[in-house]
């Protein structure tokens, strides 16, 4: 391979390395059944009113994914909202960031098709390939490290925020309480294992894609030897 195409090669996995991660992210992030199945396990229904916790939670995630909003609540407290505030922006970036992404894939897409069209089929089974076994790394290092997840959840916030603001009083803080450390234990769990199953798909499709590419390929030289039209 030459070292153009390593590049490319690179620049691919990386790409859609990251869409990986970010799509397992998103599908755990509006799947509204789970925070259902979340306030029933962590017991937060027995605690407050069904309608109350509803309610705060829909305030929240309307808070976090609208544009151009009001953190409508009467009952979190000054931290809470403050901290929200932080945690809005950290998932705009995000959001930002994913369409960097996504614009990035379709670009390079567009270079292959129109300077590598020979090559950009192999190019993208090779990449997908790497790509699903690169995020499975990943996601056993993340599994490794969340096995002690007071220290990994300590260091994401601290990584993620500038400020102490994340640590709470369970005694006047409501978020603490809607959310708590189960909650994103079960959370950090769904991410990875959506990002699982989107990376063994993505190695057995292209697999398979590797095998019938290349029985073509042996089909076509054989023919060609032949002297026989592959249409025929």
């Amino acid at each position: 391979m030459e070292k153009k195409d390593k590049i490319i090669l690179i620049m691919l996995v990386i790409i859609v390395s990251n869409i990986v991660l970010l799509s397992s992210y998103k599908y755990a992030l509006f799947d509204g059944e789970f925070y259902t199945d979340e306030f029933v396990k962590n017991g937060v229904y027995a605690k407050y009113n069904k309608t109350f916790v509803d309610e705060e939670h829909n305030n929240v995630m309307s808070y976090l994914l609208v544009k151009n909003k009001v953190l409508e609540s009467k009952s979190l407290s000054e931290q809470d909202r403050m901290h929200l505030q932080d945690v809005e922006k950290l998932m705009r970036n995000i959001e930002y960031y994913s369409y960097f992404m996504i614009i990035s894939m379709f670009i390079m897409f567009g270079y292959l098709h129109i300077f590598h069209r020979e090559k950009k089929d192999h190019i993208w089974v090779k990449a997908t390939i790497i790509t699903g076994i690169t995020d499975l790394i990943i996601v056993g290092l993340l599994y490794l490290s969340s096995l002690n997840f007071e220290w990994f959840f300590t260091k994401f916030h601290q990584l993620s925020f500038n400020n102490n603001l994340w640590l709470m009083d369970p005694a006047k803080d409501l978020l603490v309480n809607l959310y708590p450390q189960q909650f994103w234990i079960d959370a950090l769990s769904k991410i990875m294992m959506i990002a699982v199953i989107i990376s063994v798909s993505l190695i057995a499709i292209s697999l398979l894609s590797r095998y019938f590419m290349r029985k073509y390929e042996t089909r076509a030289q054989e023919m060609e030897k032949n002297g026989e039209s592959l249409q025929k």
